[in-house]
């Protein structure tokens, strides 16, 4: 199914795909030099900003000029203004801000490795040691995890104030690859009832506990390092939650932690999750699908699973009431199923 966001149907989008490299980048400059922040706090002249951003006059309209292009930036007559998703989402302090993501997690962390994807498709060998959940994936937690707490934490707001994922009846919340912990701090803000676990590499959780402890929920969130894929999950948790952490394992290890996580569920406990699972056909979603080839590039088990291959997994194990729907538009879907 073609994407109904983008999809490659001119010369001039086959263009702009392969100029995506320049794109990212400008992007990326805009938000490490503060570009996105300054604008945020009223509309400057160019000179305001090559004083601010402390660039000569040619090296400022290089930045501001394709940012416009693209419909980051605005010009009203002398004065250059940040555009509404830019304010929204790039600029520091906002609820919703994504900047470090966009500038931490995606670019730096994939750009370099990306310029070797021919290399691993042509070998089958992943860049790096395991990069996905592997020795040089944890060694870079403090690096990582930041920049996917923003996304991660906007996610889980939502879906716990707009009652999606419904935990009033629940007590107890194992968060099984917790990243951040922002699942586990969101459903805790929300329900005052729960208690928390936060599962992950040590690693991880060194990074976890600081974000737990910022939010004030250090006694209602413990951590416990261990692997889900090859330790005993801990016990005492009617609801498991999985966020976007299944998409690094191959089809029998996703096999093999799901029947784990219904041994340890109690009778009417529930399975939640969340991941780039695509289309029955393969044939998107396309951020799905993208991100797919960063854990392709990572880990040379991935084998990302289609929406029906995940919900007839989960029906073989013994799971009822199995059901999905998408999440972030045309990249992430939303899973749940009861014992």
């Amino acid at each position: 199914m073609t994407s109904s966001i983008f999809k490659v149907e001119t010369v001039e989008h086959l263009n702009f795909l392969g100029h995506g490299l320049i794109a990212s980048s400008i992007l990326y400059c805009g938000i490490e030099m503060g570009l996105f922040n300054a604008l945020g706090e009223s509309p400057k002249s160019t000179q305001q900003l090559e004083d601010e951003l402390n660039l000569d006059t040619r090296a400022t309209l290089a930045l501001l000029s394709p940012l416009a292009a693209m419909g980051l930036v605005e010009r009203e007559e002398a004065l250059w203004k940040n555009s509404a998703v830019s304010d929204k989402y790039l600029v520091k302090g906002n609820a919703s801000y994504m900047g470090t993501y966009f500038a931490q997690t995606l670019y730096e962390g994939q750009h370099k490795r990306m310029g070797r994807l021919l290399d691993v498709l042509k070998s089958g060998e992943p860049f790096g040691k395991e990069m996905v959940y592997g020795e040089e994936w944890r060694s870079r937690a403090r690096i990582v995890i930041p920049g996917q707490h923003e996304g991660s934490l906007a996610t889980a707001n939502y879906l716990m104030k707009k009652k999606i994922l419904d935990l009033s009846k629940n007590k107890a919340f194992l968060d099984l690859g917790c990243g951040s912990g922002a699942y586990s701090i969101a459903a805790c803000q929300t329900y005052p009832q729960l208690k928390a676990c936060c599962v992950d590499f040590e690693e991880v959780l060194e990074v976890t506990k600081e974000f737990i402890e910022a939010s004030g929920l250090s006694k209602r969130i413990t951590t416990q390092s261990l692997s889900y894929l090859h330790d005993p999950l801990p016990e005492g948790y009617d609801v498991i939650w999985f966020g976007g952490t299944l998409n690094g394992y191959s089809g029998k290890q996703i096999q093999k932690i799901m029947a784990k996580v219904y041994g340890v569920l109690p009778d009417g406990g529930q399975l939640t999750l969340y991941d780039y699972f695509l289309y029955n056909d393969r044939t998107g979603p396309i951020f799905a699908a993208l991100m797919n080839i960063n854990s392709f590039m990572g880990s040379s088990e991935a084998h990302y699973l289609t929406l029906g291959e995940m919900e007839q997994l989960l029906k073989e194990i013994g799971f009822r009431n199995v059901r999905h729907e998408p999440l972030i538009n045309e990249m992430t879907w939303l899973f749940w199923a009861d014992k």
